[in-house]
């Protein structure tokens, strides 16, 4: 669900697909969009550092109630499982907030960017600021496999926006903003200029 003024979805055929990786004739991959080489790539993109984490959202009877506030990931991308009739994933765009849902008939796999994608890109791509609203009707289970960078990985973007930082750099100044502040206050403690 990469933000901007594409107002298509994944669902519509003319939509293009984003691509992050692709491999090259050695088995390497190399993220072409961002210039990045395989090297770099895997370091922003560890296995080792993802892990999946199941989130339950009960029933609720009061309406206009949210199961998790607004906020961006910090990964650089997530992947949810929505299952059809699940409903209450809402993505900010264009300023207001809209439903996400799942394809008729089947489980629906999405992939939200996160900080880590935005910053990598210079903001080229966006992170999703997301919510998920409560449902009065039924309870929402949500699979999400969050992939995220090496704590050690030297986040670098060619746009000069930010300044380089370590995932662990990064992590730990999100914690401290929100002991300190009750919020995350993310990628903008790491821009050049302010």
């Amino acid at each position: 669900m990469a933000s901007g003024s594409d107002s298509r979805t994944a669902a519509d055929p003319s939509y293009p697909p984003f691509p992050l990786l692709e491999q090259d004739d050695e088995g390497g991959g190399h993220v072409h969009e961002l210039g990045l080489g395989a090297a770099q790539a895997a370091s922003y993109l560890a296995e080792r550092d993802g892990f999946l984490r199941v989130y339950r959202y009960p029933r609720c009877p009061e309406p206009g109630r949210l199961g998790m506030e607004a906020h961006t990931d910090s990964s650089v991308l997530s992947v949810i499982n929505q299952e059809e009739g699940a409903g209450g994933l809402q993505v900010l765009h264009g300023g207001a907030w809209r439903d996400v849902a799942p394809a008729a008939g089947a489980s629906t796999l999405l992939v939200n960017l996160g900080d880590m994608a935005r910053a990598i890109s210079g903001d080229a791509y966006r992170s999703v600021r997301h919510r998920v609203a409560a449902s009065q009707a039924a309870e929402r289970l949500s699979l999400c496999y969050f992939a995220f960078p090496r704590d050690d990985a030297v986040i670098t973007c060619g746009a000069g926006r930010y300044r380089p930082f370590t995932y662990a750099e990064f992590r730990e100044q999100v914690q401290a903003d929100i002991k300190a502040t009750g919020s995350k206050v993310g990628l903008e403690r790491f821009l050049l200029h302010h």
